[in-house]
């Protein structure tokens, strides 16, 4: 698959999909209906492909196509094939590769086969290439009696020997399967039979390999008649490389005379670490069922043992009663402290049943059992009695009984637990009386003895006296051995659309003053109200609850509590509508007034949040800590928002406001906690392209904190064509910094000017303040100006200013130039130079050098030739300001046709040089 040429070159990106097959095969088949195939397979190739998908991604650079590798991060890449093993027995493998990207953390990235670049290719390979031809045949040969099935494969005239053979008989009382491989390495052999008689049952099956028996078994049953049964006579044995690892045999004898069934046991089983052996019966005569086993074993190199297992079950059905009866028994030489021997009895009638469950250490301790459960229920016409028992000696004594009677309307119940022998009983008894009838009555009582506590009682009567009417009278004693009477009185006075219920109780006591409670509870649609009061020891208390709901969103909640004058409220109102308002004041006594608020408002332009809690609301409203936040949103990326953070004698506000439009970034933050003492922070970012382009970065934060009361920082970056300019500031405590860089530079055809100046002013004492400035201008073939300045601090100058004129005319041409020198060095803070040169068509030089240095003048006269390096001579005169030097000349020259040279040096004083000529 591949994409349009066209569309190739205005993109420059192709995908390469391929989906193809590379299979040749030749193939023989012989068909005899279902009784015979066969097959002959030949493959020409030593690989095929049976299934092949490629997928590339190219991009065309140039005139050159580039292969994109894809994601090679954890790239999913995997070869396989099939079990070397099996290759080498029918001489050919199955063999599939693939690679594909791994796409699994990325959310957008196609699934699978749809990640590229990949690749899957599934091929059949040849495992021996000398064989040409694969030939397999199957036969069936069937009778009334008799299916047998074969199958054969083969590689004919190849150079490694391979054979495999395998033979299926299956008829209705045996069956048979047997299998022969062969080749140049291996022979293996493997058979199986199934014999399936009526009392003969058998299993054989066995795997030879190069002549070596590897696994052999045999695993039968037969059966024999004898007078009055038969006998079972099981045989097994496993053998693995040529050794026997296990062997079971034995009987089992079955007889049947005179009701009675017996069945005999006798079992052997050895392996290598173990011998055993099973002897014992198994009787059935009639309802009752008994055995009697033992089993002796031995472990390599360990005394015998012996396991003895004696059971008994009877179950009979007499009339309108059945009893069932069972003893299970176990004695260990190895593990003693497993021997039991239990005792399960269970007599079940119409009116009656008797349950009862022991286990022993052994047959000779049964009177004294380590574990007992007894449960009894007996029903009778006017009632019913039931009884339970647990009871356990080991590992920790405890003893528990229930006792429960009922006759009539009346009920009886007794408890009695012990979990320590050494300690009293824990005795619970009770007592009830529930008559039928129109009208409530009950009568109670209820009797708990504690190993360390006074016993306590109680006695209660409840009596219906009108309908929804109740009264109660309770008297008895508590554990702390304090004796109370309670009278009580409820009425349900419940209309269709109220609930409404009363309760009055007056308890009293010899050893505390009367307490009298008084309650109401109504309920209605919009409103829950209770009331509660109460004396006690002089003393009244008073309580009131009451919720109402205003709106589905809007509700009010108030609870009060009067203790003795004193008064303690707490006053919920909440609207949870789209704007939250909560309120909630608590009131203690004449002690403080606690009020919490909540508000919450939003809007698409605004949120708002405010929070307070006033502790001492009644009598110094400061004493408050509250919050305010609000959020404002005044456009797309322009936000503003400010906070409000009261405390006791200090007032916390802030505020900020961002501004994000195009190239243009503003903010500014503002947080004071008094008048005078407030934080400013602003900051501007933006860009202008007018004649030039600015890219500035303004920063200002205002403090009240010593000597950071005013810190800034900008920058800004400008540049129009070749110019580039920087400037930057920075004020911090008491320091003040500064720095500009300016570089420009202009080309034309004749012209070329440029600069470079940078400057920097600080506080600093270890930056001094520095400027420095380099400019340079020519007009090509006319002149020529330079500008070098250094400046440090405020007497550190340095500038050398040079200026040179060129004027070319038809026979001379004429430099004129001047240089002017400004140092700090002394002897050289002031120096100006003028020079004039003329330079003659023939070469001639003619020129005057004007140097003032400090006051100090001297002149250089120049004239001469400078045709070539050997027809040359110049004549220089020189006046300086300095007596012994007052006037000097010289004269330098070569004269190669007149072989004249001259180097002379002439002062007032000396002269000094040599001339020669022939």
């Amino acid at each position: 698959m591949g994409v349009i040429a066209g569309r190739l070159s205005s993109t420059g990106v192709r995908l390469n999909t391929r989906l193809y097959t590379a299979t040749a095969v030749e193939i023989a088949l012989t068909l005899r209906g279902f009784q015979m195939m066969k097959l002959d397979l030949s493959l020409p190739h030593s690989r095929q492909e049976i299934f092949a998908y490629k997928s590339e991604l190219i991009i065309l650079h140039g005139d050159k196509e580039l292969q994109q590798q894809g994601l090679n991060k954890n790239r999913i890449e995997q070869n396989t094939c099939s079990w070397s093993t099996f290759d080498q027995a029918i001489g050919i493998k199955l063999c599939a590769a693939y690679q594909f990207p791994n796409m699994t953390n990325l959310r957008d990235a196609p699934y699978f086969l749809l990640s590229g670049p990949s690749k899957y290719i599934l091929s059949l390979e040849k495992a021996d290439p000398s064989a040409k031809t694969y030939a397999m045949q199957y036969t069936w040969d069937k009778n009334d009696t008799n299916n047998m099935f074969t199958f054969s494969f083969d590689t004919p005239n190849s150079k490694e020997k391979r054979i495999f053979n395998a033979l299926v008989s299956l008829s209705p009382n045996s069956s048979t399967a047997e299998m022969t491989f062969q080749s140049a390495k291996n022979t293996l052999k493997a058979k199986a039979m199934y014999k399936n008689l009526e009392y003969d049952k058998c299993v054989e099956a066995s795997l030879d390999i190069d002549g070596r028996k590897q696994f052999d078994t045999v695993m039968a049953v037969k059966r024999h008649d004898i007078k009055f049964g038969y006998v079972w006579v099981p045989r097994a044995y496993w053998i693995v490389n040529e050794q026997k690892i296990a062997e079971l045999s034995g009987t089992l004898k079955v007889k049947s005379k005179g009701g009675v069934t017996q069945v005999d046991i006798s079992a052997e089983f050895q392996t290598k670490q173990l011998a055993s052996r099973l002897l014992g019966y198994y009787t059935i005569n009639g309802p009752t069922h008994g055995t009697r086993l033992q089993l002796d074993y031995q472990f390599y190199k360990n005394p015998k043992q012996t396991i003895k297992i004696e059971g008994l079950y009877s179950e009979r059905s007499m009339g309108f009663r059945h009893d069932v009866y069972g003893e299970l028994a176990m004695d260990s030489t190895a593990y003693p402290v497993y021997n039991f021997y239990s005792v399960l009895s269970n007599i079940k009638s119409q009116t009656h049943l008797d349950i009862k469950f022991n286990v022993s250490a052994s047959r000779a301790l049964k009177h004294d059992p380590s574990f007992l459960f007894a449960y009894s229920r007996v029903d009778k016409l006017s009632g019913m009695k039931l009884g339970a028992r647990v009871m356990l000696a080991r590992p920790r004594a405890a003893h528990a009984e229930i006792h429960f009677e009922q006759i009539g309307p009346k009920y009886n119940a007794n408890v009695l637990l012990n979990f320590n022998p050494k300690s009293r009983d824990i005795v619970v008894s009770g007592y009830m009386c529930y008559p039928p009838g129109a009208q409530l009555y009950v009568d109670a009582e209820l009797n708990m003895t504690l190993p360390t506590l006074h016993p306590m009682a109680v006695k209660a009567k409840i009596h219906e006296k009108q309908p929804n009417e109740f009264q109660l009278n309770a008297l008895g004693m508590w554990f702390t051995g304090v004796d109370f009477n309670i009278d009580a009185l409820y009425q349900d006075q419940s209309k269709t659309n109220m609930a409404s219920h009363r309760l009055k109780v007056l308890i009293n006591s010899s050893h505390f003053k009367d307490i009298a409670v008084d309650a109401r509870f109504t309920q209605d649609n919009r409103q829950i109200t209770f009331i509660g009061q109460g004396e006690y020891n002089d003393g009244k208390y008073r309580t009131l609850l009451r919720y109402i709901l205003l709106s589905e969103q809007n509700f009010t909640t108030y609870a009060e509590v009067d203790i003795s004058g004193k008064a303690y409220s707490v006053n919920l109102n909440a609207d949870m509508n789209n704007n939250t308002n909560v309120n909630v004041d608590v009131h203690f006594d004449q002690l403080r007034d606690v009020h919490m608020s909540y508000q919450r408002w939003a809007t698409e332009k605004q949120k708002r949040l405010s929070a307070a809690v006033n502790w001492d609301a009644n009598r110094d409203p400061s004493q408050k800590i509250s919050v305010d936040v609000q959020l404002d949103n005044k456009g797309d990326w322009h936000h503003a928002g400010y906070m409000t953070v009261y405390y006791p004698g200090r007032l916390l506000n802030g505020e900020f406001e961002v501004l994000l439009k195009d190239w243009f970034c503003e903010w500014h933050v503002r947080m004071g906690w008094s008048t005078e003492d407030i934080i400013l922070w602003k900051v501007k970012m933006y860009s202008v392209a007018t004649k030039e382009t600015v890219y500035a970065l303004l920063s200002k934060m205002d403090t009240p904190f010593p000597g950071w009361k005013d810190t800034s920082f900008n920058l800004m970056w400008r540049y129009h064509d070749n110019l580039q300019a920087i400037n930057g500031s920075m004020n911090w405590q008491e320091d003040y910094l500064s720095f500009g860089l300016l570089a420009d530079y202009m080309l034309k055809t004749n012209e070329f000017y440029g600069e470079i100046n940078a400057i920097v002013n600080s506080t600093i004492p270890t930056l001094p303040k520095a400027a420095a400035i380099a400019r340079h201008k020519m007009v090509w073939k006319n002149s020529s100006d330079t500008l070098l300045s250094f400046q440090y601090n405020e007497d550190g100058m340095m500038m050398i200013n040079s200026s040179w004129l060129f004027d070319r005319g038809e026979h001379e041409n004429n430099v004129t130039g001047k240089v002017t020198l400004i140092t700090p060095f002394p002897g050289y803070k002031s120096g100006f130079l003028r020079t004039k040169f003329v330079l003659g068509h023939k070469k001639d030089i003619n020129g005057v050098t004007y140097l003032d240095l400090e006051d100090k003048v001297l002149k250089i006269y120049v004239n001469g030739h400078m045709r070539r390096i050997t027809n040359c001579m110049l004549v220089m005169n020189v006046t300086h300001p300095i007596t012994q030097f007052s006037h000097m000349s010289a004269r330098l020259g070569l004269v190669e046709a007149d072989r004249h040279l001259v180097a002379v040096v002439l002062t007032q004083a000396s002269a000094t040089g040599e001339c020669s000529s022939s």
